[in-house]
């Protein structure tokens, strides 16, 4: 996995005393261990949700349906295969920027 972090931000870790440099890493992996997502219904609404990678499909779709405020049936990912909600998001094939389609 890699990891786009600004030029900016690697010269503040490389000045920065120890403790700073632990809690940019800590930053850093808090980030890599985040998935975000954007899940929209066929109307065009729409929500960008970040989420952990060790959550489930489920709690992508209970998120979404609060922030959507609409009860939802099923999550299809971006080439259209229909989401196991019982699956870990990290098995679940999504990556950060991905677009779900929510069905509703």
């Amino acid at each position: 996995t890699h990891i786009a972090v600004p030029a900016t931000e690697l010269a503040k870790f490389a000045m920065d005393p120890e403790s700073k440099r632990r809690k940019l890493a800590g930053e850093a992996q808090e980030v890599v261990n985040t998935l975000h997502l954007n899940v929209s219904l066929p109307s065009g609404r729409s929500a960008s949700l970040s989420l952990p990678l060790d959550g489930s499909v489920l709690d992508l779709k209970l998120a979404a349906q609060q922030s959507l405020g609409q009860a939802l049936l099923r999550l299809a990912a971006p080439d259209g295969r229909l989401l196991n909600p019982t699956e870990p998001l990290q098995d679940s094939g999504l990556q950060s920027g991905d677009s779900v389609t929510a069905i509703a």
